[in-house]
């Protein structure tokens, strides 16, 4: 790996990723697979490590932020001289320099380091993403033999687990989390993420069969953290993105067993992927206006569609199947799932 001189003349190692196909460098040792030397040559650079340029003070007035329930900041924007800056509590600082393709991190001692990690792949990479023209929608998807598809829904809904469901029925991974978008001239392609998952033991278990243990996304946390380093196969280029689901779990035990795939209305498709956007409160004015003519394309002349489904491992070859049924464009009637062991 190489390295530079640091704060002090230290020497700081850097380690050189693709994250969502964008070669960048990075002081900070992160849980994917390293670009070997010289493969790649990086465009962007993160720093993690002190810097000997303190960071100027911020504006009074964040540009947009979110807060938790007791009304207090958990992250805000700035923008500042032609510079960006995004703050997040627990963690620090970003300093976004567009034009000198560097991002670099005031980092709060206390910030915990798996946290810190998702959120350079996370929340820094969609900022980036962002910047050089994409769309990027917070969604799990995969490519079938029938075309790409995303799995849009709130946390817990099942995204992960859904997309794990149809990688050990031969699928390959495009996403886990975030999924950067893009309008071409025939068709509107998935960018490649990052080849790791978050998922929860069950999942692991039931779905990728998986017994080793794997290390937790945060202290404490119950999720954990699946790198695919060859274990299951990886979309290395973008593929044309054949249709959305916005999921709809249901406990099979409250009721019918059935799965009900309904398509959405231009209005109600533009409103989900409005909802279901990475960071979308992060989105400025600019930004929103940027988007909106491939949000539109997306809406008026994408699938996109509701799947209402039991939350139940045991239906899941059920769901697996109406779905690519509905793929191949064959008509699939509600009717009881069924029980496969």
């Amino acid at each position: 790996m190489p390295r530079r001189a640091g704060p002090g003349g230290r020497l700081s190692t850097l380690f050189r990723y693709l994250l969502y196909g964008i070669p960048v460098e990075c002081d900070r040792l992160l849980p994917l697979p390293a670009t070997p030397e010289g493969d790649v040559h990086p465009v962007w650079r993160f720093t993690c490590c002190p810097s000997e340029v303190p960071f100027p003070p911020l504006p009074d007035a964040p540009d947009q932020f979110l807060r938790d329930e007791a009304g207090e900041f958990l992250c805000a924007r700035y923008s500042s001289q032609g510079t960006e800056y995004v703050w997040n509590r627990g963690i620090g600082t970003f300093e976004f320099r567009y034009a000198e393709r560097t991002v670099r991190l005031d980092l709060d001692p206390s910030a915990d380091p798996g946290m810190l990690d998702q959120m350079i792949i996370g929340q820094v990479a969609v900022l980036v993403l962002r910047h050089l023209g994409y769309l990027t929608l917070h969604a799990s998807a995969v490519s079938t033999e029938s075309g790409a598809v995303a799995f849009l829904g709130f946390h817990g809904k099942g995204k992960s687990t859904m997309a794990a469901c149809f990688m050990e029925r031969g699928a390959e991974l495009i996403t886990d989390d975030v999924l950067p978008v893009r309008g071409t001239s025939s068709a509107v392609e998935c960018l490649p993420a990052v080849p790791m998952m978050k998922l929860w033991p069950e999942t692991l278990g039931h779905n990728l069969e998986l017994d080793r243990e794997l290390p937790s996304i945060l202290k404490g946390g119950a999720k954990r953290l699946f790198v695919l380093d060859g274990e299951y196969p990886f979309v290395s280029a973008p593929v044309p993105l054949h249709s959305a689901y916005l999921l709809d779990p249901f406990d099979p035990s409250e009721a019918e067993p059935e799965i009900r795939i309904s398509l959405l209305t231009a209005r109600e498709g533009l409103q989900m992927l409005l909802a279901h956007t990475s960071w979308r409160f992060l989105l400025g004015p600019e930004d929103a206006g940027r988007a909106l003519p491939l949000y539109a394309r997306l809406a008026g002349g994408l699938p996109l569609k509701r799947l209402s489904f039991p939350r139940d491992f045991r239906l899941q070859q059920n769901v697996y199947t109406t779905i690519m049924a509905d793929l191949a464009g064959v008509a699939v009637p509600g009717g009881p799932a069924g029980i496969h062991p």
